[in-house]
């Protein structure tokens, strides 16, 4: 009987079935309430009124369409109509004005140069270069043409 009183696995194994007959005894003496017929139908009524809107209206699309399913109709492709936007961007004139001298006999020349090249080159009164005709070459500034656009470069602004 010492034994039984001292051992620590025999007291622990004595408490572990005590509680286990505890639980297991439990539905026994405190049964849960049986449902009524008419707790159920009440309550499955209103939710199958509940869902029956929903099922209408949000869900019909995808039982139509499962997401997961092997038979899964794609989905339908809406082609827009294009619409053709023509942007006219105009170019940045590449083109520097570096200098203007002016010779003995009055004419002007013009030193420009390329800035995407950064090739330098003179140009008179009514040369073309880069698409552009000189028109007139003043004391701090050139006018450029081409076709109906015109642009002027100034000395101290470069482009």
């Amino acid at each position: 009987m010492i034994f039984i009183k001292t051992a620590p696995l025999f007291r622990t194994l004595i408490i572990v079935n005590i509680l286990l007959l505890c639980m297991l005894g439990v539905p026994y003496f405190w049964p849960l309430p049986a449902a009524s017929n008419v707790d159920q139908n009440s309550g499955q009524e209103s939710f199958e009124a509940l869902i029956g809107v929903a099922l209408a209206t949000d869900i019909k699309p995808a039982q139509e369409r499962p997401v997961f399913h092997v038979n899964r109709r794609p989905a339908q492709i809406v082609q827009l109509p294009q619409q053709v936007v023509q942007v006219h961007t105009e170019r940045k004139l590449n083109i520097q004005l570096m200098g203007i001298v002016q010779t003995s006999n009055g004419e002007r020349v013009a030193y420009l140069q390329n800035t995407d090249t950064n090739e330098t080159f003179s140009a008179r009164a009514a040369d073309t270069t880069v698409g552009w005709t000189i028109e007139v070459i003043q004391a701090d500034s050139v006018i450029l043409v081409n076709g109906s656009r015109r642009k002027m470069i100034d000395l101290n602004s470069g482009g």
